[in-house]
């Protein structure tokens, strides 16, 4: 209250430091201004507190209102509206060799490094698999096809979840 009585009546210190003016006011209202917060601390300065000063104007207006029953409320007001928001990342672990992946929440994902090493007959090409990282974010759905020995397998990518299927299908 104190600064805003002196930006508004007064003449107020650069930059945060707290003037004479300041403390003057601050004793008027029946607080002590301390640079410790007890008694003895400096009256102005950069970083000040404060304590109430006994039978000061602070404590008698304070007595007059405590007998009125008003109290103060120190909890925060409820606003409505839900309480935060789901999680849109999820921490997924490779069970194999501990490699971590952080997508939403029903994301289907693969380790290709376990994947190449638990099926070598399939030959999984790793420039083939940027550029279909690289596509673009419009299209929905682009298809890549890995051939291995003697069979083909087709990696189904989808931009959308909700566009039929999981992101990343074998």
């Amino acid at each position: 209250m104190t600064h805003v009585w002196q930006h508004a009546n007064g003449k107020p210190a650069a930059r945060g430091y707290h003037n004479k003016e300041w403390s003057a006011k601050m004793k008027s209202i029946g607080l002590q201004p301390s640079s410790t917060g007890m008694v003895g601390g400096k009256e102005t300065g950069q970083k000040m507190m404060d304590y109430i000063i006994p039978d000061g104007p602070f404590t008698q207006t304070y007595a007059k209102l405590a007998t009125t029953g008003w109290k103060l409320n120190l909890q925060s007001a409820h606003r409505p509206g839900a309480k935060g928001g789901t999680n849109s990342k999820t921490k997924f672990t490779c069970s194999i060799c501990g490699q971590n992946a952080w997508g939403k929440p029903d994301l289907a994902i693969l380790c290709m490094n376990c994947f190449a090493e638990q099926h070598p007959e399939i030959a999984v090409d790793g420039a083939m698999m940027r550029s279909a990282d690289k596509s673009d974010e419009a299209t929905t759905r682009s298809y890549e096809t890995i051939q291995g020995d003697n069979s083909n397998v087709v990696i189904e990518r989808s931009n959308k979840a909700d566009a039929g299927g999981s992101p990343l299908r074998i």
